[in-house]
Formats: structure tokens, C-alpha cells, sequence
């Protein structure tokens, strides 16, 4: 130690004793050292307590974390399964599922519960979508695939929940009709529904017209009855022919009819 050192620890040593109010000889004698040592003890167990109680606060966290994934799986596996009764006793018991936050990649939803509601639209369990929809799922969030649930549906031909999506304020344009419509996954009851829907369908600077594709093959040579109906309420929103359609319009009765009407 430098001979200023030891001079500045004499200095320190003597201010101390002035602030204690006691000699120099005591403020560095074994009583202080015994002090130093009580105060160390102290710190060590403020430490300790502190660092119990963050493990603690962690394991608690941890776990409410763990019980939360089991009550979501166990959600998600309802709704797989169309097991609407434990859907809704989830729900009444554990009223936070509904508000778990959704993946923030993921447009328009922002619940946990509306990413799972194109899953049960697409299993057409209806009773499940209702109870969703009834506790804050959210209609337009896309599911896998970038679809919605109501694409979900009217993809696999559920009908029933694709009208109560629909109801419900399901947003449905003229061009997912023509998707749907291309697709061929559709059914004559559906489509008169749909239709009716749609306040004006016109196919300007469409490659094929939905009149166009009702008269093909495809949907004609299964009922020509029912497209013509079909085609009839087409024309009456707006909806025209096209100069590709007579490239997929084979049958003769359907151009005849055609021909004749419009």
C-alpha cells in the first residue's frame, strides 16, 4: 500500500469516528468488524429472500403457463371433434379462453378462439361455429391456407354452416361466387342461395361468365333444369356472356337454350 493510501484510509477512519461519534480505535476495532460481519449476514438473506421469492414468482408463471396449453389443447381437440357440449363447459369454466390473443401474424383475428373457428367450419360442425362465433370469434380471420371459414365451409359443402356464416355477416363477393363456382364444389341449392345474395354480378373483363360456367358440362349435364333457373337469376343481376364462354359451352341443349334467352 502507497503512503497516500494509507494516509487516505487514516482520514476516511477519523471522519467516520467524528460522524459515529466515537474514537478511531473503536471504529476500527473488533466491535466494527463484528458490525461488517452482521451487516453482510443481513444482505445475504435480503439476497436470499429476494431470489426465493423471484423463483417463486417464476414457477408460479411457469406453471399457470403449463395449465393454460393443457386447457388449449384440450379446446382445440373439442372443436376438432365437434364435442360442442365441452366446448361450452370450457368456456363457463374457464372464461379467459375466450380472450387468449392470437397470433399477431395473422390477419383480422385477434383472439385465439377466431384462428379456431375456420377449423370447425371446415369439419361443418355447425353447433361448434355457433358457440365461437357467440363468444367473440372473430368471422373474416383466415385459417390454413389463407382461407376463411366461411370458404371452409362452402369448400367442403357444408351448407349449413356456411348459411349461418352468412347470417352472421360473413363477407362473401362476386368474386369468391366465381371462385367458388370454378372450384365445382358447390351444389345447385347452394348457388340459387348465393346468388341471391349477390346485388350485381357482371363478368366484364372476365375470361369466363358465371352464366357461362353454368352452361358448361360440368354443372349442365348433371340438371339443365336447375341451370337454367340458375342462369335466369344470372341474368337478371347483370351477368352477360363472354367470348370465351363458347369454348367451354359444348352441350347443344344448352346453347340452344341459351340462344333462345338470351
Amino acid at each position: 500500500m502507497g503512503l497516500s493510501t494509507a494516509l487516505y484510509t487514516i482520514d476516511l477512519g477519523e471522519r467516520c469516528a467524528k460522524i459515529l461519534n466515537v474514537p478511531l480505535e473503536i471504529a476500527v476495532s473488533k466491535k466494527s468488524s463484528c458490525l461488517a460481519k452482521a451487516v453482510a449476514v443481513v444482505a445475504i438473506v435480503i439476497l436470499s429472500a429476494i431470489s426465493l421469492g423471484g423463483y417463486a414468482i417464476y414457477t408460479n408463471w411457469f406453471m399457470a403457463n403449463k395449465r393454460l396449453d393443457n386447457l388449449l389443447c384440450k379446446l382445440a381437440n373439442a372443436i376438432t371433434e365437434g364435442n360442442g357440449e365441452q366446448v361450452q363447459e370450457l368456456f363457463l369454466k374457464h372464461p379467459s379462453l375466450k380472450k387468449v390473443p392470437n397470433d399477431p401474424s395473422v390477419p383480422n383475428g385477434d383472439t385465439l378462439i377466431s384462428k379456431l373457428l375456420p377449423l370447425a367450419a371446415d369439419k361443418g360442425h355447425l353447433k361448434v361455429v355457433q358457440l365461437l362465433c357467440d363468444n367473440g370469434a372473430v368471422i373474416g380471420t383466415f385459417g390454413r391456407g389463407g382461407k376463411t371459414a366461411l370458404e371452409y365451409a362452402l369448400n367442403r359443402g357444408h351448407s349449413a354452416t356456411a348459411i349461418y356464416l352468412l347470417e352472421k355477416g360473413a363477407t362473401f363477393t362476386e368474386d369468391n361466387f366465381r371462385k367458388y363456382l370454378g372450384e365445382e364444389l358447390s351444389t345447385f341449392e347452394m348457388i340459387h342461395y348465393l346468388v341471391n345474395r349477390i346485388e350485381k354480378i357482371s363478368s366484364v373483363g372476365k375470361r369466363f361468365s358465371c352464366i357461362g360456367m353454368m352452361a358448361s358440362p360440368s354443372y349442365w349435364d348433371k340438371d339443365p333444369i336447375k341451370c337454367q333457373e340458375i342462369i335466369r337469376l344470372l341474368v337478371q343481376k347483370g351477368d352477360r356472356l363472354t367470348e370465351r364462354d363458347a369454348t367451354i359451352i359444348t352441350s347443344h341443349s344448352a346453347r340452344t337454350y341459351l340462344n333462345n334467352n338470351l
